[in-house]
């Protein structure tokens, strides 16, 4: 990759500097088999106020300028294919240069490039001849839970997309899924392949069980042995595990540790002891005689919920607290 500044260390980080000019060199390229030579890359390009962009051909220590930019804000990548055949073909010597000259005042992002090439115009495209020679860089599954506690849901399973494709040009994911701890990824636990965003659910994830995944990606060559199109699957171990439940486990009782003082004569402090397997607690309030009338008024997380400017009122309340799983379920005192 190639591009203005990426450091970020210069006066003005990320784009070129005024009235500067700047230059990168490719090594040199044994040519001498080329035929109709170009020049294909991705490019992200902005100059302006006299900045400029020029790549040029260095053959035999000289330098024949092919293409030079005039005004561009690009709002995107794209892709650029330019013609190097009345220089570049049949040279055992062949460079090529980039260069960005910076105006007078306006600073730019310049230059930015990726994924160069130089081929024979009537060849395959890059994105079809990486024979097999790489895997994608790819750092595994990210995470693993139950898409729902409290329902037959499915386990969701995420991932961080792989930055690059080895030897091809884009990919997919292949889903693998075992009740072994450490498993390897087969075709005997395959279940899914091809998945191209970065999430699944497994809706046929048995339940209650704990399941172990690892999540892999193969690229889109066709000379290799991946499960979807033959291409190559990196060989990452992460494994991820997570069960598919249809309920959570009975929270305990708040009971007699919920107690009530007068704080300041500005608010009443409820107060109880944590519950195991309570999500939430829920706080009802009502009249003093009618128990009845009582209403949710909160759902805290806590084990503490301060009832502002009641107190002291000429209203008696009183308070139940109820401990409540992730599903909704109460239990009560």
């Amino acid at each position: 990759m190639l591009g203005e500044d990426l450091s970020g260390l210069g006066a003005h980080p990320g784009d070129y500097e005024p009235n500067v000019t700047a230059t990168a060199v490719s090594p040199q390229i044994n040519a001498t088999s080329l035929s109709n030579g170009q020049l294909r890359m991705r490019m992200h390009l902005s100059t302006a106020d006299g900045g400029q962009a020029t790549i040029s051909v260095l053959r035999n220590g000289a330098i024949h300028d092919v293409w030079t930019s005039t005004f561009e804000a690009d709002t995107d990548w794209s892709l650029v294919t330019i013609n190097l055949s009345p220089y570049s073909d049949g040279t055992s010597n062949l460079k090529i240069q980039f260069k960005q000259k910076g105006g007078p005042t306006l600073t730019h992002s310049g230059f930015n490039i990726d994924r160069l090439i130089v081929n024979s115009a009537n060849g395959p495209q890059f994105e079809s001849c990486g024979g097999c020679g790489l895997a994608a860089t790819f750092n595994g599954i990210q995470s693993a839970s139950d898409a729902n506690g409290c329902a037959d849901t499915g386990v969701a399973l995420s991932w961080i997309a792989a930055p690059a494709w080895g030897s091809g040009a884009s990919g997919t994911y292949v889903i693998y899924r075992d009740t072994t701890p450490n498993f390897v990824p087969s075709a005997a636990n395959t279940i899914a392949q091809g998945v191209t965003g970065t999430t699944y659910t497994d809706a046929g994830a048995p339940n209650g069980v704990t399941l172990y995944y690892v999540v892999r990606a193969e690229n889109n060559e066709t000379c290799s042995t991946g499960p979807n199109n033959h291409g190559v699957v990196d060989t990452n171990t992460v494994h991820l595990s997570a069960r598919d439940d249809l309920s959570q486990p009975t929270p305990g009782s708040v009971g007699s540790t919920l107690s009530a003082n007068g704080i300041n004569k500005a608010l009443i402090r409820l107060s109880w002891a944590a519950q195991p397997n309570a999500a939430s607690y829920h706080v009802y309030r009502g009249q003093i005689g009618d128990f009845g009338s009582s209403t949710l008024v909160s759902s805290p997380t806590g084990t503490i919920y301060e009832d502002r400017d009641e107190y002291p009122t000429p209203t008696s309340w009183f308070y139940l607290v109820n401990s409540s799983d992730s599903c909704g379920n109460e239990v009560s005192p």
